[in-house]
């Protein structure tokens, strides 16, 4: 007879033993099983409700069983019966950041550090806190300090890592990483985590191998498999048909592994009754995502469609607020593992299910894998497959998905629009400048693109540009690394470009971004990974970029934006005509002037740009979608 068996027959013989509940509580904890402890635990606390150490303890499990409001509601009792308990005070900022009260979480974890201020925790989660809020610099301190009271914990230097990559501090945060690992190598996570500063340092082959190897560390490490192929969409060696057999070899190991939801979905097959929208997304911020769904929001039929939104995020600002007052219902779901959260999805009876994430961060492609929607939508966030067949649709439009030209690349059916992008420009951006080329006498070009996206064929391309034009200069924005620098300089060389005609800038503030178009005459486009939020932010500054389309979503974004815009002539088919259009405006300064000039309000006025137009068109090829499942359903369904 094992520990717990014992237990229960001791408390069979005796029901109102309190002490007793509180150790079968103890003990299904030990065993992991999370719910069946809270349940003793609340009994215990029932029959004697004035001991900390149980309160606390039930706490502890509730955090560990995900039931995060109920553990604040542990630790709030047992902090008031025992306010001078530090490890009562973390509690409660666990429960408290976990339900997204960052500020709340902050105030326990500085209660706990008045108590102890070498309470290494402490410090840790502060600094999960910052980093949650935005403030990566304070992040980096607070996790510095926690190092300095256990300078051996590995997943501290992950911690401290990735407030580093957070702040720009890519180098340094590499050795953080190298440094976790070193302690653990056997961390599957850890390899994760070095991926990502490796791939925002452009070294794509180190991290692919590093995402390998986490998932051979941790073979269902789904949330690895996922970033690879983000890694993957920007590899200039990867071909399409290679991007696209990972994609799914992705989907099908996923979908074999995940247990389908049991019944059919219960939505009433009305052809032209209103509907149902649910969004899931962790970017719903100040991030490129908002600039695209928000105008799309704002001119939705209200009548016709309902909004649900499903954020998985942590951090919440103006812009969260702004897109929250534009949701019927907005539901907090970073907590919910993605059983729970396609069961909520399908019980909210949503029609139609939207994916603005594919693979980048905070995506539930999992919770997607369940089929909690009738249908279910790719869109914005991710320009490639998910891979996914439980996906029906990736929304398109013939700019950046000629017809033909893509669908081989993707599990989803490529569904249609008139125009499927619109963008929500900065209001308050600074007004547009003279072109700078008239008083510089030369053209400077510029990037503000991810540096992650200069690879060796970008940087080559460029390289040919400006040695097609000896007297101009490039301005590469978005670079805080000094080592990055260096290494971009050096590649620069090595195409024969001398490093007094680069100047880079490190990452700004948004209003002193859009100013540093002031300085630039024409952006250069990156390859194979093109501009989304860039291009339409030097659009609305009367800069436009020069773009290299090619045969795949990621090198066919810029030119779909310009192809909105009336752009076209922007927009080459080879690297001839890329630096053959460069040259052209260098002896055409007058004209480029003109176009900067009457540019923002030819974006402004452009028919297929206009939220109304991108709206009208989504509306009817979702509500065809809706009619094509109503045929579909059978007279046996409910």
């Amino acid at each position: 007879m094992n520990s717990l068996d014992t237990l229960k027959q001791q408390l069979q013989a005796n029901p109102d033993d309190a002490q007793g509940w509180a150790r079968l509580a103890a003990a299904n904890t030990r065993q992991q099983h999370y719910r069946e402890a809270d349940t003793c635990f609340q009994r215990s606390l029932q029959l004697q409700a004035n001991i900390p150490d149980v309160w606390l303890a039930a706490a502890r499990n509730a955090w560990l069983a995900r039931l995060y409001q109920r553990c604040a509601d542990y630790a709030i009792h047992a902090v008031r019966l025992a306010p001078q308990s530090p490890d009562a005070h973390l509690a409660l900022g666990n429960a408290r950041q976990a339900l997204g009260a960052n500020q709340e979480a902050l105030a326990c974890y500085q209660a706990a550090l008045a108590l102890d201020p070498a309470m290494m925790e402490a410090h840790n989660n502060i600094g999960a806190v910052l980093l949650n809020s935005d403030l990566p610099e304070a992040a980096i301190t607070a996790y510095r300090q926690a190092l300095r009271l256990a300078p051996d914990n590995a997943q501290l230097f992950t911690n401290l890592g990735r407030a580093l990559r957070r702040a720009g501090g890519f180098s340094a945060a590499l050795v953080s990483f190298r440094q976790a690992i070193n302690l653990a190598p056997s961390n599957a996570g850890y390899h994760r985590q070095l991926a990502h500063v490796l791939q925002d340092l452009g070294e794509y082959q180190q991290a692919l191998a590093s995402y390998r190897q986490a998932m051979d560390l941790q073979p269902d490490d789904v949330e690895a498999h996922s970033n690879m192929l983000y890694c993957l969409s920007h590899d200039e060696n990867a071909t399409p048909a290679e991007v696209a057999a990972a994609h799914r070899a992705f989907g099908r190991r996923v979908e074999a592994a995940t247990p389908a939801i049991p019944a059919p979905h219960g939505n009433s097959p009305e052809p032209d009754r209103r509907l149902r929208l649910g969004f899931i997304s962790a970017d719903l911020r100040k991030h490129a995502v908002a600039h695209f769904i928000e105008p799309i929001w704002q001119a939705l039929d209200r009548n016709q469609f309902e909004i649900i939104v499903y954020a998985n995020q942590l951090q919440y600002d103006e812009v969260s607020q702004r897109l929250q007052q534009l949701s019927d219902q907005w539901l907090p779901v970073h907590h919910l593992d993605d059983m729970t959260l396609a069961g909520q999805i399908r019980n909210d009876r949503i029609d139609i299910l939207f994916d603005l994430s594919g693979h980048t961060a905070g995506n539930r492609l999992l919770a997607f894998a369940h089929k909690p929607a009738p249908i279910q939508i790719s869109w914005i966030g991710y320009p490639n497959t998910t891979g996914l067949t439980c996906i029906d649709y990736r929304l398109v439009d013939q700019f950046v998905a000629p017809v033909g030209l893509l669908d081989a690349q993707f599990t989803e059916k490529l569904a249609y629009l008139p125009s499927g992008g619109t963008f929500a420009a900065q209001a308050d951006a600074p007004a547009i400048s003279q072109l700078p080329a008239l008083g510089n006498g030369y053209l400077t070009f510029g990037s503000f693109n991810r540096s992650n996206k200069l690879g060796h064929s970008t940087i080559a391309l460029w390289s040919q540009v400006l040695n097609a034009l000896p007297q101009a200069r490039m301005l590469l924005g978005g670079i805080n690394d000094l080592p990055r620098r260096q290494a971009l300089i050096e590649r620069f060389a090595s195409h024969g470009i001398q490093p007094e005609r680069l100047a880079f800038q490190p990452q700004l503030a948004l209003q002193d971004y859009l100013a540093s178009h002031h300085k630039v005459d024409i952006l250069l486009d990156s390859l194979p990974f093109t501009s989304g939020t860039t291009v339409n932010h030097g659009l609305w500054m009367g800069v436009p970029t020069l773009t290299l389309a090619g045969p795949t979503m990621p090198q066919r974004l810029s030119a779909a934006h310009l192809a909105r815009a009336g752009l076209t002539d922007w927009i080459c088919e080879s690297a001839t005509g890329y630096i053959d259009t460069a040259c052209y405006w260098a002896t055409h300064l007058p004209q480029l002037a003109a176009l900067r000039a009457g540019l923002r309000q030819q974006i402004e006025t452009s028919p297929l740009r206009q939220p109304s137009v991108v709206t009208a068109g989504l509306q009817h090829a979702l509500r065809q979608m809706w009619h094509d499942w109503c045929r579909q359903r059978t007279p046996t369904e409910p």
